[in-house]
C-alpha cells in the first residue's frame, strides 16, 4: 500500500470482552494478543445469530462463558481442538433452543473438568443456575470416567447398567444433553486421535451413548453417534451397506416420489382431515446404516437356525421357506424405504364435534387434544390403507401404548408392487419429541411460547430402571467406595448442588 501511495482501510474495531471476564483474565494473567483478540470477536459474531431466541441477557452471559473458554489455552496458545469443542457444543445446543444457562455450563465444562478455571471463578459471568448445572455435568464426567476405567461401559450389558447409573445419578436432564452433544462432537473430531483411542471411543458410543440418546428418545443425536461410530469401526460393512441404500434410493427415486405425491394427494382431499389439521407434510425416509446393520445381523441368525432347524430334520430349508432360501440382503429388510406423514392438529376450538370431544373427556382440554391426535393419525392410516393393500399384522399403535421410552406414532407396512414399505405417522410435536427427546420441551414452540422455563424431566423407563442402581451407587460410589473417588465430587472439590428435574422421555 506504501508502494502504491495508497492507504490501507482501518480494521475494525474489536469488541472488548464482557466485563467479568476481563476482571477474571485480570486476576489470571490472561493476555490476549490483537490476532487472538480479532479470533475471538469472530467466534463471538458467528454464535450470536443462532441465541437469536435468548434474551438479551443470557445471550451475554453465553457469550462471557465462550470467551472464559477461549482465554483458558491462551498462556501456551491455542488449543484449536478444545476451541472447537468449546464453539460446536455452544452451537449444537442452541441448536437445541437450550436455555442460556445450559449453552454456558455446556461451553465450560472443559475448562473446569481441566482445571484451567474454578467453578466459583466463573460465578459472576454466568450466574448461579448455570453453575449449579456445571457442577453436575463435571460429576457426571467423573462417573464416565471411572466407569471407562473400571471398563463398565464396554459391551452391551454393561452399557445398560452405565446408563441406569448416569440417568440415576442425573438431577438435570440438561447434564445428560450436554454429555451426549460432548461425545458427538468428540466423534466429529476423531479423525485426530490414534487408532486405539477412536476405537475406544467408538465403542463407547455404541455401548453407551447411543443406547443412552435411544433411552431418552433423542433420534437426532443417536443416529449420528451410530453412523460415525459404525463408519470407523466396521469400515467395509458400512461402505457396503451405505452403497446398497444409495443403490436403492437411486432405483426406487421415481416410485418412492410418485407414491408420496399419490398419498399426499390423498390426504389433501379428504374433508376430516383438512378439517382437523392446519398442516400436513409426506416425506420420505431411508433407514439408517447402523441400524440396517443390526436388522440384517438379527435377520441371518434367523435364517441360520431356521436352515439348521429343516436341515436337522432331513428337509430342504428352500422348500419349507422360501425366505430362507437366499441369505437376507438390504432389499430384503421390510421397512429400508418409507413415508413419514407429520401433521398439526387445529387448537380445539367452540364447534359441535369440538364441544362434544372436550364433553366426553370431562372437559380436560389435554385429554381431549390428545384424543383429536389419535383421531387423525388414524384417520391418515385408513387413508393409506385405501391406497395400497396393507401387510397383515405390520400395524403398530405407539400412540395408545408407546414404547418404553416414551416414543408415539403409528406406523404401517403397505405393499407397492412387490415391495413392502413403512408408513409412519405423527403429530409435529411426537416427531419432535422422537427427535430430541426431553429436549424437545425447548425445541418444540407451543402456544407462541418459544422456551419453556422449567427442565422437563427424564423418561419414566429411566428413572423406574434406575431406582435400584442409584441406591447401590449411593453406597458404592457416593460414599468413597469404588464407583466414584471419596471426599470432594469432581474438580475443584465441586459439590452437589443440583437444580430442576421433571418429566417424559422415548
Amino acid at each position: 500500500a506504501a508502494t502504491h501511495g495508497t492507504a490501507l482501510p482501518p480494521p475494525p474495531p474489536l469488541a472488548p470482552p464482557a466485563e467479568g471476564v476481563l476482571a477474571l483474565g485480570a486476576t489470571k494473567g490472561w493476555c490476549l494478543t490483537a490476532a487472538q483478540l480479532r479470533d475471538m470477536e469472530n467466534l463471538r459474531a458467528g454464535l450470536l445469530p443462532k441465541l437469536h431466541y435468548l434474551p438479551p441477557a443470557e445471550r451475554t452471559r453465553v457469550l462471557g462463558a465462550l470467551e472464559v473458554a477461549y482465554q483458558c489455552e491462551s498462556p501456551a496458545g491455542r488449543d484449536t481442538k478444545a476451541v472447537a469443542q468449546a464453539v460446536g457444543m455452544a452451537e449444537m445446543l442452541a441448536g437445541l433452543r437450550m436455555d442460556g444457562s445450559a449453552i454456558a455450563a455446556g461451553t465450560l465444562h472443559l475448562a473446569v473438568l481441566g482445571g484451567d478455571v474454578s467453578p466459583e471463578a466463573i460465578l459472576a459471568i454466568v450466574g448461579e443456575e448455570a453453575l449449579a448445572l456445571l457442577q453436575t455435568i463435571c460429576k457426571l464426567s467423573v462417573l464416565l470416567s471411572v466407569l471407562r476405567g473400571a471398563g463398565t461401559a464396554g459391551g452391551p450389558e454393561r452399557g445398560e447398567r452405565a446408563q441406569a447409573l448416569v440417568l440415576a445419578l442425573s438431577s438435570d436432564p440438561r447434564a445428560v444433553f450436554v454429555q451426549l452433544a460432548a461425545r458427538v462432537l468428540e466423534l466429529r473430531l476423531a479423525d485426530s486421535l490414534d487408532s486405539a483411542s477412536r476405537r475406544r471411543l467408538c465403542k463407547e458410543a455404541l455401548d453407551l451413548f447411543a443406547p443412552l440418546a435411544h433411552r431418552l428418545n433423542m433420534w437426532s443425536f443417536k443416529s449420528e453417534l451410530e453412523l460415525r461410530a459404525f463408519t470407523y469401526l466396521y469400515p467395509a460393512e458400512s461402505k457396503a451397506i451405505t452403497s446398497q441404500l444409495e443403490r436403492l434410493r437411486t432405483g426406487c427415486r421415481p416410485s418412492l416420489e410418485e407414491c408420496r405425491g399419490r398419498l399426499q394427494a390423498a390426504l389433501s382431499a379428504d374433508a376430516d382431515l383438512q378439517r382437523m389439521c392446519a398442516g400436513m407434510q409426506v416425506s420420505c425416509r431411508l433407514k439408517e446404516p447402523y441400524s440396517v446393520h443390526n436388522k440384517l445381523q438379527r435377520m441371518q441368525r434367523r435364517h441360520a437356525r431356521h436352515v439348521q432347524l429343516v436341515r436337522s430334520q432331513g428337509g430342504n430349508a428352500a422348500a419349507h421357506a422360501p425366505f430362507a432360501a437366499a441369505k437376507p440382503s438390504v432389499s430384503s429388510c421390510p421397512d429400508v424405504l418409507g413415508l413419514r406423514v407429520r401433521f398439526e392438529p387445529r387448537p380445539l376450538g367452540r364447534s359441535n364435534d369440538d364441544l362434544a370431544l372436550l364433553r366426553a373427556h370431562r372437559g380436560d382440554a389435554r385429554a381431549a387434544a390428545a384424543a383429536r391426535e389419535h383421531a387423525i393419525a388414524q384417520r391418515v392410516v385408513s387413508i393409506t390403507h385405501a391406497t395400497w393393500a396393507p401387510v397383515k399384522g405390520r400395524l403398530k399403535d405407539y400412540i395408545s401404548k408407546p414404547k418404553p421410552n416414551g416414543y408415539r406414532s403409528l406406523h404401517t407396512t403397505v405393499l407397492w408392487g412387490t415391495l413392502r414399505a413403512e408408513v409412519q405417522v405423527r403429530s409435529e410435536a411426537m416427531h419432535q419429541s422422537a427427535e430430541y427427546g426431553p429436549a424437545a420441551h425447548w425445541v418444540y414452540k407451543r402456544s407462541g411460547s418459544l422456551r419453556a422455563r422449567s427442565a422437563p424431566a427424564l423418561p419414566a423407563r429411566a428413572r423406574a430402571e434406575s431406582d435400584a442402581p442409584a441406591r447401590s451407587a449411593d453406597s458404592r460410589a457416593g460414599r468413597g467406595g469404588p464407583g466414584r473417588p471419596s471426599g470432594p465430587s469432581g474438580p475443584s472439590g465441586m459439590s452437589g448442588r443440583a437444580r430442576s428435574p421433571a418429566g417424559p422421555d422415548r
